[in-house]
């Protein structure tokens, strides 16, 4: 998925993947001092290595805010009013990833 993904984010114009924000978000609520601190600096070396922000959800809130599921792949695309507009966990099917990609191609061309 995360191939698609950014295969689907490298098609689109200079323009274009300005206006979309990717953050991989890693659950690191049951990680605690100090195994936290190497798992910090792994994910700013990594941001670094792919070139895209790894966000970590230190507190859990944002899994609980978006109802994300323990141990399993989440999706979650947001408007950029920020309202969610698809959410799903787990392996995604092909006729999912072409209602994806239609979505982002709504939301990111023809949304004001």
């Amino acid at each position: 998925m995360k191939d698609r993904l950014n295969d689907l984010y490298d098609r689109q114009d200079k323009e274009t993947r300005h206006s979309i924000v990717r953050v991989p978000v890693f659950n690191c609520s049951r990680v605690f001092w100090p195994i936290s601190l190497i798992w910090k600096e792994s994910l700013r070396t990594n941001s670094e290595r792919v070139g895209i922000t790894l966000y970590g959800d230190w507190d859990g809130k944002m899994g609980r805010d978006y109802q994300m599921k323990d141990d399993e792949s989440n999706l979650v695309l947001v408007d950029r009013r920020g309202t969610i507009r698809y959410a799903s966990y787990g392996r995604i099917t092909d006729r999912q990833f072409a209602e994806i990609e239609e979505l982002l191609d709504r939301l990111v061309n023809r949304e004001n």
